[in-house]
């Protein structure tokens, strides 16, 4: 699943990371709680185990969510499950887990 959404970007020209991120502008949301609440992000780039999101506000996210990428149409690419790693105000990076 996650090869799939890496396989969708294009891979950047010089990383220094173990996994190459590649960077992106993709419309996504966080759910949460048991798909009762979502939540608009943006993805600012993606790696097989990974992505970066850019929250509109600063809110705690919690532990483990689930992460819907929109085509630019507006309708559900794929759903990925996360963890969130660490968040700095509205930054988040998120590790992509086996459902």
């Amino acid at each position: 699943m996650a090869d799939n959404l890496a396989q969708t970007f294009p891979a950047a020209s010089s990383e220094r990371r173990g996994a190459a991120r590649r960077r992106t502008l993709r419309r996504a949301r966080v759910v949460v709680n048991n798909s009762y609440s979502t939540f608009d992000a943006l993805v600012r780039d993606v790696s097989e185990g990974g992505a970066q999101l850019k929250l509109p506000t600063a809110w705690a996210v919690p532990t483990e969510f689930e992460l819907p990428i929109l085509t630019p149409l507006g309708t559900v690419e794929t759903v990925v499950p996360c963890q969130k790693k660490w968040q700095s105000g509205d930054h988040l990076g998120a590790q992509f887990v086996a459902p």
